[in-house]
């Protein structure tokens, strides 16, 4: 049986040792904020890291108007995990994002991975109606030859930013919002391995939820919606009501039902339409 994997710190690195003896040496805190264009890094500690429960440390520092704690917890034998947490008695506008990592260590061969068939597309036609543009997002994890990382969270953006020589350069952001004062990230992990992609999928055993018992079943109205011009969908009322009598003829009982693009106001933060009825008639149906 593997050993646990250890944490130390030394000065400002974060030194991890995993259960099957890898080493490496990780910048710390190494986490940020950006405000109205301000970036904030956490780097002025207010005492020194507390050794916690279970093997993990936890470290507070003040920078700016912000107070970080970054939590570091191991996981399994290879990988461990980070949090950050932000407080402010100040009142700050939402941030532009928040980067619970950033680094640039040896990481040979670190890339994202995913379902991207157009990631390494530079442009493409497409018809009218349809969407284009590169999405970094989705939460894609970070893979090397003896490295993986990612953000917990499908719309993490997990960035490779260079890979020269066997050092990597990466960084892991999301865009949370202020709650009561305070803004708590999703977690990071970060794992070591001769086989990463294997302890990766170990890794994601850990998280996984428990199978359904039942198939759930899901039903978009996606391209069920006429296409008028300038992205705009004919949407009402009369044909989503025809979309779910069709289901209740044919016996079909989904468990979600999603409106596709169409019903919401594109000059707003998805405000129902006026010509649809507005948010009474999207509530109705």
């Amino acid at each position: 049986m593997k050993e646990k994997i250890k944490l130390h710190f030394t000065g400002n690195n974060l030194t991890v040792i995993t259960g099957s003896g890898m080493t490496r040496d990780f910048n710390f805190p190494a986490a940020a904020i950006s405000i109205a264009g301000s970036r904030i890094e956490a780097g002025t500690p207010i005492a020194p890291p507390r050794k916690l429960r279970g093997g993990g440390w936890e470290a507070v520092f003040e920078d700016g108007p912000c107070r970080f704690t970054v939590t570091i917890t191991p996981g399994g034998s290879d990988w461990f995990f980070k949090q950050v947490e932000i407080s402010s008695e100040t009142e700050l506008p939402t941030p532009d994002y928040l980067e619970v990592d950033f680094q640039k260590t040896r990481a040979p061969g670190l890339r994202r991975y995913g379902y991207m068939s157009s990631f390494c597309k530079v442009s493409e036609a497409n018809s009218e109606e349809e969407s284009s543009g590169l999405v970094p997002g989705c939460g894609y994890p970070l893979l090397g030859e003896d490295l993986f990382t990612g953000l917990e969270h499908p719309a993490a953006f997990n960035t490779v930013l260079s890979n020269r020589g066997g050092t990597s350069a990466w960084q892991l952001r999301h865009f949370p919002i202020w709650q009561n004062g305070k803004i708590k990230s999703v977690r990071a992990v970060i794992g070591l391995s001769r086989n990463p992609r294997e302890r990766f999928f170990d890794y994601l055993d850990t998280i996984r939820l428990p199978r359904l018992s039942s198939p759930l079943i899901a039903f978009c109205s996606f391209w069920s919606d006429p296409y008028k011009k300038n992205m705009e969908y004919l949407v009402n009322s009369d044909s989503y009501e025809s979309l779910l009598e069709a289901f209740s003829k044919l016996g079909l009982r989904p468990d979600v039902y999603t409106l596709d693009a169409g019903w919401q106001d594109r000059k707003s933060f998805f405000r129902a339409k006026r010509a649809y009825g507005g948010e009474c008639s999207l509530k109705e149906l």
